[in-house]
């Protein structure tokens, strides 16, 4: 897709329609992971074999959860209505489906902290440099870089009830855990899954209280 092309169709599609055309597109691709693990840590495998579905919401602790569920890196940040056209309808009702959410200041606060910093893939570092590096400060970023929809099309600032409704704007997830009290709520899930496994902390942005910022 040509460049000005994709960014009018990240502007002008709304988000959730962009993950379903996302997930009808790359149904191939996806039907793989649900048997294999690819060369870059990402697997469905295990949500057929637990009979769940974890909604990864960016800079909620999501590969610190799956690494210690899953063994791997699960099927990244895909929204529940995505995973809706993966697995059918049916499969999907059926699964134990749970996410987990963060205070939205203390969120923004690291995933500009780690956009920063290069984030985790080559994708990551181009959004910054894309969207962030023209902001001296994070303080400049919050005065005009939160104004601007193009922040809408990162992954890591989408609001997070993006990533947990369906089509209809209603929640469809089972279990929402808070970043806040992780542990409790993990425990919470691993007796769910019957799952007995330590979680650790992979991913950690920054150091120190939001507010600070």
């Amino acid at each position: 897709m040509q460049g000005w092309l994709k960014e009018a169709y990240g502007k002008i599609v709304p988000f959730g329609v962009r993950q379903d055309i996302k997930g009808y597109t790359r149904r191939r691709q996806y039907k793989t992971l649900r048997s294999q693990v690819s060369i870059d840590g990402y697997s469905l495998k295990p949500y057929d074999d637990l009979h769940c579905i974890f909604i990864h919401i960016p800079k909620t602790a999501g590969i610190s959860v799956c690494q210690a569920l899953f063994g791997c890196l699960g099927g990244g940040h895909l929204t529940a209505r995505t995973y809706q056209v993966i697995f059918g309808v049916e499969c999907y009702k059926n699964y134990f489906k749970f996410a987990f959410v963060r205070n939205p200041w203390d969120r923004l606060v690291s995933a500009y902290v780690f956009l920063k910093k290069g984030g985790l893939t080559e994708q990551d570092k181009a959004w910054a440099h894309e969207y962030l590096d023209k902001f001296d400060s994070f303080q400049d970023f919050i005065m005009q870089g939160l104004t601007s929809a193009d922040i809408y099309r990162i992954l890591h600032f989408i609001p997070q009830w993006e990533y947990v409704v369906d089509k209809n704007g209603k929640v469809d997830v089972d279990f929402i855990g808070r970043f806040e009290t992780l542990e409790n709520d993990f425990e919470i899930l691993g007796n769910r899954l019957g799952v007995s496994t330590n979680l650790l902390k992979i991913n950690h942005s920054r150091k120190g209280d939001y507010r600070s910022y």
